[in-house]
């Protein structure tokens, strides 16, 4: 990774994967609730768990496979190890967010705002921890940082 990367104890990064992914399994159970999709690969499990009888957990991961040989290669076993266990924490969580939340009635308006919202501060912490949620992100990572060693 590039030198502007902020470095973090590993306690700091443990809290941001924790917290991160919990803001974005949260976001999923706002969208999942009100049949909402989203982009990259969660929209993709999303859309193939409301299509199939697989659920989402079993579905992020297996979408994400493909993406974690191009961050293996691309961006180093350090990033490809965050974003693995942050892939499989959103699994995790979204498994149980049932659980631990139940949702009666959500306005659909308010479900694609707030669980937008969700899904944004969770990625931007892990982000700023150097590990993201796989797919794209995790190319828009590489690009970033090819970017800005050519500068």
């Amino acid at each position: 990774m590039s030198e502007h990367v902020l470095r973090h104890r590993i306690h700091e990064d443990a809290i941001a994967l924790v917290l991160g992914t919990l803001f974005v399994a949260l976001g999923i159970a706002f969208y999942a609730k009100a049949s909402l999709l989203t982009g990259s690969t969660v929209g993709i499990a999303l859309l193939l768990s409301y299509a199939t009888p697989l659920n989402f957990s079993a579905l992020f991961l297996l979408v994400n496979l493909p993406f974690f040989v191009l961050s293996l290669l691309r961006l180093g076993w350090a990033f490809t190890v965050k974003t693995l266990a942050a892939v499989a924490l959103v699994s995790i969580f979204s498994r149980l967010m049932p659980l631990w939340l139940e949702i009666g009635h959500l306005n659909p308006v308010y479900a694609a705002i707030v669980g937008g919202g969700l899904f944004g501060i969770g990625l931007l912490i892990l982000f700023r921890h150097g590990m993201s949620l796989g797919g794209v992100s995790i190319l828009a990572f590489y690009l970033q940082e090819k970017q800005s060693t050519c500068w």
